[in-house]
């Protein structure tokens, strides 16, 4: 497996290409090209979409783990 660190990857993307994005990494992940993803986002869409989400704030950090999709 492989593990990936992404930064704001779609950044430049449209709506349509972020939900591309986000289809082919789900893809490699099913395939087994793809162990775990940590991404830095701002799109509320790819939020919704993760399995797993990590909030950072002043204040602290929270997790919210859930089943996969």
């Amino acid at each position: 497996w492989t593990d990936l660190v992404l930064d704001e990857p779609s950044s430049g993307l449209s709506p349509e290409n972020r939900q591309r994005y986000i289809a082919m990494l789900r893809w490699a992940i099913r395939a087994g090209g793809l162990g775990r993803i940590l991404m830095v986002t701002h799109y509320d869409e790819q939020v919704q979409a993760a399995d797993g989400v990590v909030t950072i704030t002043r204040d602290g950090a929270h997790c919210d783990w859930r089943d996969s999709a």
